[in-house]
Parts: C-alpha cells; structure tokens; sequence
C-alpha cells in the first residue's frame, strides 16, 4: 500500500500549474521584447547622434570643401560607400543627407557673421581677469581676484550645438598681454572670439577648466563667411528610410 506522502499530482493540477506557466512565461516573454526593441531604438538613436556629431566636426574643419550629399553607415557607425548604382549599400542602419550654404560673396570688407553672442568682456585697462561658468550655464567674469559680477544668464536662442558664445573685447590701456582664468563648470563649450585692436596684442588663458575654444578676430581683416551645415539624420528599416533628427552647426571662415 502507499502512503499519502507518495500521492503524486493529478491531471488537473498539472494542467492547472502548466496553465499559471504558460500565462507567466508569456508576459515574461513580451516584456523581453519590448526591452530589447526600447533598448535597439536607444543604441540606434546614440549611433545616430555620434555620427552628426562626427560630420559636424569634419564639417568645421573644412566648411568650404564640405560636400552635400547622402551617406549610409552601418551599425558600428562606418561608413558604408553607395554602389555606382545608387542602391542602399547592404548593413546600413543610418542615412544621413547634408546640405551646406555657402555665403554668395567672400571678399571685400565687412563686418562679418558672428555667433549670436551671450555677452560680451570689455577688458579695459586690467592685465588679468576671471570669467567662470556655473553648471546652469551663467556666465560671471570681472578683474582677477575680485568679486566676480554677473555678465549674463543662459539664453536657449544663443546657445546652439552646445556651445556658449562669448564676445572679449581688447580696449587700449597700455597692457598688450593679458591673463584670462576660465573655470568653466557647465556642460557646454565656452567659444570666445577676441576682437583684437591692435597689433600685438595677445591673451594667456590660465588655468582653464572644461570646455573652451578661441578664435582670434582682426577688425582690420577681409571679410567674414558663415557657413551653414544642415544634417538630417534617418533610421533605415529594411531599405525604408524612417526621419529621426535634424542636426545644424554653423562655422565662421576668417579671410
């Protein structure tokens, strides 16, 4: 005879428990996918944003031989040339077609195209100064070691691909070497574009701390040139092009 402790399950129950396994198992297995799709979107979205970022800085290097046309990459972000005839290249993920303006007249004097500036730094008269950026994007500078005044706050319509424009001014005072302390704690590129005056004048950044790029400006010089990039950046999905993002970035040419 058996014991009650050697009953095994009935039908019922093993229907019962492969029924509560099946419901579970599904759920589980729809969530898995939606993972996966949410997390495949998300790679593909940073690939895309790495590879505008990557043409825009090829872009500024050389706006005036900066090509318009379409490119295709593939899931590791390379570049994946097009067939002669035309056709999409096979493992492309990513399809980009970029549009430069160009200025219609270079030459000649003028006053130039600049960044829509936050501020601009008068220097006068002082050899050393302090320009800081607080992580909210609001810019204080004044003379070295003193209390630092406010020169403007972030303004969203001025700052584009990141990047912070900031106007110096170089005013006579009889000191052709200044000192400029950045400490730059926000996450965006402090560009500053020294106007200078006169000849030999000239500016030492130090210590400088995050993000910071100079352009130095002759009034004196041939005109200026803006170039615009317009990148449009698109998902492919078996051949079909889906729109993701539009990715801008001007560049300023000194002749």
């Amino acid at each position: 005879m058996f014991s009650k402790e050697d009953k095994g399950f009935t039908l019922v129950e093993v229907i019962v428990a492969l029924a509560v396994v099946a419901i579970v198992s599904t759920s589980l297995f729809r969530l898995f996918i939606t993972t996966s799709y949410v997390n495949r979107e998300a790679e593909l979205t940073d690939l895309a944003h790495t590879i505008a970022v990557g043409q825009a800085e090829s872009f500024k290097s050389n706006p005036e031989a900066y090509p318009t046309e379409v490119r295709y990459f593939n899931k590791n972000g390379a570049w994946l040339p097009a067939p002669e005839s035309g056709e999409i290249p096979t493992g492309s993920v990513i399809k980009t077609e970029s549009t430069v303006t160009k200025p219609l007249n270079t030459s000649g004097n003028s006053t130039g195209y600049f960044p829509n500036f936050v501020g601009t730094i008068d220097l006068g008269p002082y050899a050393d100064w302090d320009i800081e950026i607080t992580p909210a994007g609001v810019i204080y500078c004044g003379k070295h070691k003193t209390t630092l005044e406010l020169l403007a706050e972030q303004e969203g319509s001025r700052i584009k691909n990141n990047i912070l424009p900031i106007k110096v001014e170089y005013s006579t005072g009889g000191v052709n070497l200044r000192e400029i302390h950045v400490t730059n704690n926000s996450n965006l590129e402090t560009a500053i574009y020294f106007f200078k005056k006169e000849s030999g004048q000239s500016i030492d950044f130090n210590p400088v701390s995050g993000q910071l790029s100079i352009t130095d400006i002759d009034p004196t010089s041939s005109a200026t040139a803006k170039y615009n990039l317009n990148l449009e950046v698109s998902k492919l999905v078996k051949n079909v092009s889906y729109y993701m993002f539009t990715f801008s970035a001007d560049e300023y040419v000194y002749h």
